[in-house]
């Protein structure tokens, strides 16, 4: 991206719009393992900056797709879920891993891959 800027620029282009780009296990990143850190096949840090100076430099916007209602089913605090009140629990023992919906705790569109936190704990 930050080598055809210029061309982005030239065409009209003031915003760039990306989907998630935390570390996660899919190509799309709905399901992020790790908020704090960027997907290597994405770049690192300092490639992210880079692109928000040289894209602020040309007055353009970046708008990131933020996903912080649900995570991937190995992200530590769903791991943890016995210990603490981190997601929706309908009942256990969980069922995260076989074919089909979420029944028994609730997932982003009943998806047993998204597990949705339980955002009123203020852990």
């Amino acid at each position: 991206m930050i080598q055809r800027i210029d061309y982005l620029v030239d065409h009209g282009v003031d915003a760039l719009y990306f989907n998630p780009i935390f570390k996660a296990t899919s190509n799309h990143r709905y399901n992020t393992g790790d908020f704090y850190q960027i997907d290597p096949m994405l770049g690192s840090s300092q490639d992210f900056m880079t692109l928000l100076d040289e894209a602020h430099k040309r007055g353009m916007h970046v708008v990131l797709d933020g996903v912080y209602n649900h995570c991937r089913r190995g992200f530590f605090a769903f791991n943890d879920v016995v210990e603490n009140d981190w997601f929706h629990i309908k009942r256990f023992p969980l069922d995260a891993y076989s074919p089909g919906d979420a029944k028994n705790f609730l997932g982003w569109w009943k998806l047993k891959s998204l597990p949705k936190f339980n955002t009123s704990n203020p852990q």
